[in-house]
Protein backbone atom coordinates (compact mmCIF):
# COMPACT_ATOMS: atom_id res chain seq x y z
CA UNK A 1 0.00 0.00 0.00
CA UNK A 2 2.02 2.96 -1.27
CA UNK A 3 1.02 6.61 -1.46
CA UNK A 4 1.80 8.92 -4.38
CA UNK A 5 1.71 12.69 -4.53
CA UNK A 6 -1.05 13.99 -6.81
CA UNK A 7 -0.75 17.72 -6.01
CA UNK A 8 1.24 20.23 -3.98
CA UNK A 9 -0.11 23.37 -2.31
CA UNK A 10 1.59 26.36 -0.70
CA UNK A 11 -1.28 26.57 1.80
CA UNK A 12 -2.56 23.94 4.19
CA UNK A 13 -6.10 25.31 3.64
CA UNK A 14 -5.88 24.80 -0.14
CA UNK A 15 -4.57 21.27 0.39
CA UNK A 16 -7.38 20.46 2.81
CA UNK A 17 -10.05 21.77 0.43
CA UNK A 18 -8.64 19.56 -2.32
CA UNK A 19 -8.52 16.62 0.12
CA UNK A 20 -12.19 17.18 0.94
CA UNK A 21 -13.04 17.31 -2.77
CA UNK A 22 -11.41 13.91 -3.23
CA UNK A 23 -13.12 12.57 -0.09
CA UNK A 24 -16.47 13.66 -1.52
CA UNK A 25 -15.67 11.60 -4.62
CA UNK A 26 -14.84 8.53 -2.52
CA UNK A 27 -11.04 8.82 -2.59
CA UNK A 28 -9.12 8.71 0.68
CA UNK A 29 -6.36 11.34 0.58
CA UNK A 30 -3.72 12.44 3.07
CA UNK A 31 -1.80 15.68 3.47
CA UNK A 32 1.92 15.52 4.20
CA UNK A 33 4.22 18.41 5.17
CA UNK A 34 1.22 20.57 6.09
CA UNK A 35 3.02 21.92 9.15
CA UNK A 36 5.49 23.88 7.06
CA UNK A 37 2.74 25.20 4.80
CA UNK A 38 0.65 26.31 7.79
CA UNK A 39 3.65 28.32 9.02
CA UNK A 40 3.71 30.22 5.74
CA UNK A 41 6.66 28.22 4.43
CA UNK A 42 4.71 26.36 1.76
CA UNK A 43 6.87 27.95 -0.92
CA UNK A 44 9.83 26.01 0.53
CA UNK A 45 8.04 22.83 1.57
CA UNK A 46 4.56 22.61 0.05
CA UNK A 47 1.75 20.55 1.54
CA UNK A 48 1.59 17.36 -0.51
CA UNK A 49 -1.75 15.73 -1.25
CA UNK A 50 -1.26 11.98 -1.44
CA UNK A 51 -3.48 9.06 -2.44
CA UNK A 52 -3.10 5.34 -2.94
CA UNK A 53 -1.34 4.46 -6.18
CA UNK A 54 -4.47 2.75 -7.53
CA UNK A 55 -6.47 6.00 -7.03
CA UNK A 56 -3.86 8.26 -8.65
CA UNK A 57 -5.37 8.58 -12.12
CA UNK A 58 -8.90 9.23 -10.89
CA UNK A 59 -7.65 11.68 -8.24
CA UNK A 60 -5.66 13.65 -10.84
CA UNK A 61 -8.74 13.84 -13.09
CA UNK A 62 -10.91 15.08 -10.21
CA UNK A 63 -8.33 17.65 -9.15
CA UNK A 64 -7.96 18.90 -12.73
CA UNK A 65 -11.72 19.52 -12.93
CA UNK A 66 -11.68 21.09 -9.45
CA UNK A 67 -8.85 23.42 -10.46
CA UNK A 68 -10.73 24.44 -13.62
CA UNK A 69 -13.85 25.15 -11.53
CA UNK A 70 -11.84 27.35 -9.17
CA UNK A 71 -10.26 29.24 -12.06
CA UNK A 72 -13.70 29.86 -13.59
CA UNK A 73 -15.05 31.12 -10.25
CA UNK A 74 -12.06 33.42 -9.91
CA UNK A 75 -12.50 34.70 -13.47
CA UNK A 76 -16.18 35.39 -12.82
CA UNK A 77 -15.36 37.24 -9.62
CA UNK A 78 -12.91 39.48 -11.45
CA UNK A 79 -15.49 40.18 -14.16
CA UNK A 80 -18.26 40.76 -11.61
CA UNK A 81 -16.09 43.20 -9.63
CA UNK A 82 -15.69 45.29 -12.79
CA UNK A 83 -19.37 45.11 -13.72
CA UNK A 84 -20.89 48.60 -13.56
CA UNK A 85 -24.33 47.02 -13.07
CA UNK A 86 -23.29 44.88 -10.11
CA UNK A 87 -25.78 45.27 -7.22
CA UNK A 88 -23.20 46.76 -4.86
CA UNK A 89 -22.46 49.49 -7.42
CA UNK A 90 -26.15 50.42 -7.23
CA UNK A 91 -26.05 50.97 -3.45
CA UNK A 92 -26.81 47.37 -2.47
CA UNK A 93 -23.86 45.67 -0.73
CA UNK A 94 -22.90 42.14 -1.77
CA UNK A 95 -24.54 39.34 0.18
CA UNK A 96 -22.71 38.74 3.43
CA UNK A 97 -20.95 42.11 3.39
CA UNK A 98 -20.94 44.09 6.62
CA UNK A 99 -23.54 46.85 6.68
Amino acid sequence: MSLVTVAEYASHVEADLARLKLFGEGIDAHIMDAGMASLGLGFMTPARLMVLREDESQARDILALYSAELEELHRRQIVDDDDENAPWRQGTPPEGAPS
